[in-house]
């Protein structure tokens, strides 16, 4: 409501069919927000119960979710990541969440999830990256230029795939197509080829010596309404 109240027509901070509850993030936390349950595609938000689509649709509020999905391989084989001996593998492998937060190592898992969530006829994907990680020592994951070089490569790699199939726009913009035309159909730029990485052959590696990826999403817990494709 409060945003609402202070003309902000565009949100992106749900990520759907998960569970920040047992996080507890800042020291003495009582934990995050639970988003199951909460619709994966764009909707205006019924501000009496945030968890649902407004049942008007006059909302003035519209709520643009974060992307995300389980692997492929979960959605194969969802056992493997509980299996003792096989779990530490299956994790390493692929976790069992993906989104599309660049790191400079997972841009097979972005575009992973970025095939499968075209396939689906999403309308819009959402993806997540903080300014200070585009500078060497602006994170763990990013602590010297090679790493950045890495994670620029990735960048252009998911935008030139990304410009094949709609343009990109920021928030408000988008907010404001999707009022004009709600369920806005995702379309294919005509004659828009791949972008080459920086200069380099696609398979070229850049060899990037960050302290891990990002900090794993929570784990699924049980499923309330509105599940995961």
């Amino acid at each position: 409501r409060l945003r609402a109240r202070h003309g902000i027509r565009g949100d992106t901070s749900v990520t759907p069919g998960l569970s920040w509850a047992g996080m507890p993030g800042a020291p003495q936390g009582r934990g995050g927000s639970d988003y199951r349950g909460f619709p994966r595609r764009p909707s205006r938000v019924d501000l009496d119960r945030i968890d649902r689509a407004d049942p008007g649709g006059d909302s003035p509020l519209l709520e643009v979710p974060v992307t995300l999905g389980r692997s492929r391989l979960h959605r194969l084989a969802p056992w493997a990541y509980h299996v003792p001996r096989l779990r530490r593998w299956a994790w390493g492998h692929r976790p069992m969440w993906q989104w599309l937060y660049p790191d400079g190592r997972n841009l097979v898992s972005m575009r992973e999830l970025f095939e499968h969530r075209v396939a689906a006829g999403d309308p819009c994907l959402v993806f997540v990256l903080h300014s200070s990680e585009l500078m060497p020592g602006g994170s763990p994951q990013g602590p010297d230029e090679a790493c950045i070089e890495a994670l620029y490569r990735d960048l252009e790699v998911l935008f030139g795939l990304a410009a094949r199939h709609g343009e990109g726009m920021p928030l408000p913009e988008f907010a404001q197509r999707w009022r004009a035309a709600p369920g806005l159909q995702p379309h294919r730029a005509p004659g828009v080829q791949p972008l080459s990485p920086r200069g380099r052959g696609v398979g070229e590696r850049v060899e990037c010596r960050g302290h891990g990826t990002h900090p794993p999403l929570p784990q699924p817990l049980p499923r309330q309404g509105g599940g995961e494709e």
